[in-house]
């Protein structure tokens, strides 16, 4: 099932590098196949400098970044 949509993800960005839509797929791929969470950041990232008004790129950055950020200590001083 992955291996189809990477194909053609691969292929996108082959005929185009600068195409926004290919970036997200990339990075849906990265973050649902993979768990490469920072992958799929990356590729969120790079659909956003494309297309700065992207809300998929930018609903599904969310969900990375605060997978990629730790934690804070809900009172200050807990150990973590």
């Amino acid at each position: 099932m992955y291996a189809k949509a990477r194909d053609a993800a691969d292929r996108a960005l082959a005929l185009s590098p600068d195409l926004a839509d290919a970036h997200n797929a990339r990075g849906d791929l990265l973050q649902t196949a993979d768990l490469d969470w920072r992958g799929a950041e990356a590729e969120y990232r790079r659909a956003l400098e494309l297309s700065p008004n992207d809300a998929r790129a930018k609903f599904n950055l969310l969900p990375t970044v605060r997978v990629s950020v730790p934690p804070k200590p809900a009172v200050a001083g807990t150990p973590r």
